[in-house]
C-alpha cells in the first residue's frame, strides 16, 4: 500500500474541521482535515489516474476517543510513563497522554498524519510529545522501552491479525503494558480472543461523534496480573 507524502495536504494548506474535547483532567481542541475536502482529493487523484489508498489516517475514529475516556478513569497507565502509540493516525490519544507525563512518542506509518497530529501538539502546547513516521512492523529498537503502548483501532485488517498479535506479545512478555480501543466488529472477536488471559480490565463506552453512536470497548493487557 501507498504510504507517501502528500504535500497539497497539510496544516495550514488544507480545509480544516475543528473538534474539542472537554476532557476530566483538560480541554484539548482538535483539527482535523475536512472530510468532504479528503474525499474530494483523492476521487480527483484516482480520476487522474493517480493511485490513491483511501485516507483512513486522515480521520478522527470513534476508538481514539473511547481510549481517551478510558485513560482518563485509568490515569494510573500513564501518568509519569513513557508512553507509545502506535498507528496513531491524528493523535487524539497522545495529547491527552501528554498531559499526563513528559515522555510520549506519537507514530504512524503515514507521514501526512504525523504532519497533523504535530500541528495539534502545537495548538494545545504540548511541544514534548515526539512524532515519528513508524510501520508497526518494524518499531524501532530506541522507542520499544515503552511503559504503556496506545493502539487505537489498530486490528481492522484481518490479514494482519497474527502480526500484530505478535507485536502485542512482543510488549508484553517484556513487561510493557498494552491499551487497546476496538469497535465491535466481528473480527475484533477473533482478535481479542487470542490475548484474553493478558486482559486486566475492560470498558466500552457509547461514543457519539458526527451525529453517530458507536460501542468502543477498551482493554488493558498486561503480563502481570
Amino acid at each position: 500500500m501507498n504510504h507517501s507524502f502528500d504535500p497539497q495536504i497539510l496544516p495550514g494548506l488544507f480545509p480544516t474541521v475543528e473538534h474539542a474535547f472537554l476532557f476530566k483532567s483538560c480541554a484539548i481542541n482538535f483539527p482535523v482535515p475536512d472530510p468532504e475536502a479528503i474525499f474530494q482529493q483523492y476521487s480527483a487523484m484516482r480520476a487522474n489516474g493517480v493511485a490513491a489508498e483511501t485516507a483512513y489516517w486522515s480521520r478522527l475514529w470513534p476508538s481514539a476517543i473511547g481510549m481517551c475516556y478510558f485513560l482518563e478513569e485509568h490515569p494510573e497507565l500513564v501518568k509519569n510513563k513513557k508512553i507509545l502509540e502506535l498507528g496513531a493516525g491524528l493523535g487524539l490519544p497522545s495529547l491527552l497522554a501528554a498531559n499526563h507525563t513528559l515522555h510520549v512518542v506519537c507514530t504512524d506509518i503515514h507521514p501526512n498524519a504525523i504532519f497533523w497530529a504535530k500541528n495539534a501538539a502545537i495548538k494545545n502546547e504540548l511541544d514534548h510529545i515526539d512524532h515519528q513516521v513508524v510501520d508497526w512492523n518494524n518499531i524501532p529498537a530506541h522507542i520499544k522501552n515503552a511503559d504503556t503502548v496506545l493502539l487505537s483501532d489498530g486490528n481492522y485488517d484481518p490479514a494482519a491479525f497474527s502480526q500484530l498479535q505478535n507485536v502485542i506479545q512482543d510488549f508484553l512478555h517484556n513487561d510493557v503494558q498494552i491499551v487497546l480501543a476496538t469497535p465491535q466488529r466481528l473480527a475484533a472477536k477473533s482478535f481479542v480472543a487470542a490475548l484474553l488471559s493478558f486482559c486486566r480490565k475492560h470498558e466500552t463506552y457509547d461514543v457519539v461523534l458526527d451525529g453517530q453512536t458507536t460501542p468502543i470497548s477498551v482493554l488493558h493487557f498486561s503480563a502481570n496480573s
